[in-house]
């Protein structure tokens, strides 16, 4: 009988599948299911063959897994996000970059009217690669929150000589080039952040001129020993295994720092060394959340990374990446 189901499961579209889970968490969080409309379009177009198709394991959000990606944050913890790669898994990037603009613009105009649908397709072009120069193109996100300021976001593929994203902050850091940039357009503002990966590797004390540079020399020790605690105390950090955010609020800068599972942290008891570093009022939440992203095996999160966040005004805060189980 269970065998039955589980390959019936897995034959099932996976968008039908996908729509079953977001529709618990959002009954479950007391939210209303935003899947209708062009975004559920757009979220069914990204997942319509079967769950099992392999077609999905060569993404490039989650590569292995299917196109879809689970976030906790303990600066919102009591929001549902997810981010996901849209359209046919084997899209070209620019295509898959082209048709993502086009529909989260018109997502954007609906929700919130043409002026910032407007100010978003300038943001994106401002920033996009060369077509000759793309991989995936661009991801989508989403933030739901219980207040109806919800948050859409695009991911999208830059160009790594691009003089005007380079950072005069993380210039003591070899081998550190601008990777892709996330576009967020909420309730009346459209906001940046641009990731850049360590492609030769991290030394974690690097960080201390990077906090000096954006005005949080305090937050240093903060963010040294909680990134010590998630990578067993390693101070030298693969090539490729980090990225680092920045964002840039008016006066004030936030800096992420995102540490992948497998080479910058080992997988095993990370679930553990993360419930050690959150705050006391995020681990209900976390845990939560945890139950809600693995129902059937709670305790095997599939997560892909962790970042910490910290700025002037904030101390370090975590957030954790999964990708969705996948289903044979």
């Amino acid at each position: 009988m269970l065998s039955c189901f589980a390959h019936t499961r897995s034959k099932q579209v996976a968008s039908d599948h996908l729509r079953v889970r977001f529709g618990a968490m959002t009954r479950e969080l007391g939210f209303v299911d935003l899947l209708q409309g062009e975004l559920g379009d757009l979220f069914d177009q990204a997942f319509a063959l079967p769950t099992s198709d392999p077609q999905y394991r060569s993404n490039r959000l989650q590569p292995g897994a299917l196109s879809l990606e689970w976030s906790f944050s303990e600066a919102e913890l009591d929001a549902l996000r997810f981010e996901f790669q849209p359209f046919d898994p084997t899209l070209a990037g620019e295509e898959r970059l082209r048709r993502t603009v086009r529909a989260l613009a018109r997502i954007v105009q609906g929700y919130h009217g043409r002026d910032l649908a407007e100010r978003f397709m300038s943001a994106v072009q401002r920033v996009s690669a060369a077509e000759s120069k793309l991989n995936f193109g661009a991801f989508v996100g989403l933030v739901q929150r219980p207040r109806c300021d919800d948050e859409f976001k695009i991911y999208v593929e830059c160009d790594p000589e691009d003089p005007a994203l380079l950072s005069s902050e993380l210039s003591n850091i070899a081998g550190t080039v601008p990777h892709f940039v996330s576009v967020a357009v909420c309730t009346s503002s459209v906001s940046q952040r641009i990731y850049y990966i360590c492609r030769d590797g991290l030394r974690a004390m690097d960080l201390e001129a990077v906090c000096a540079a954006l005005g949080m020399s305090h937050r240093f020790p903060g963010l040294l020993m909680t990134m010590l605690e998630l990578t067993e105390g390693h101070f030298h950090l693969p090539p490729n295994s980090v990225l680092l955010g920045i964002r840039r609020h008016g006066k004030e800068s936030e800096l992420k720092v995102e540490l992948v599972c497998g080479s910058a942290m080992s997988p095993d008891g990370l679930i553990d060394r993360i419930d050690r570093l959150l705050q006391p009022t995020s681990v209900a939440p976390f845990r939560r959340w945890v139950t809600m992203i693995c129902p059937e095996t709670v305790g095997t999160l599939p997560a892909r990374v962790v970042s910490v966040n910290a700025s002037a005004s904030q101390p370090p805060r975590l957030s954790v990446y999964a990708a969705e189980p996948w289903i044979e």
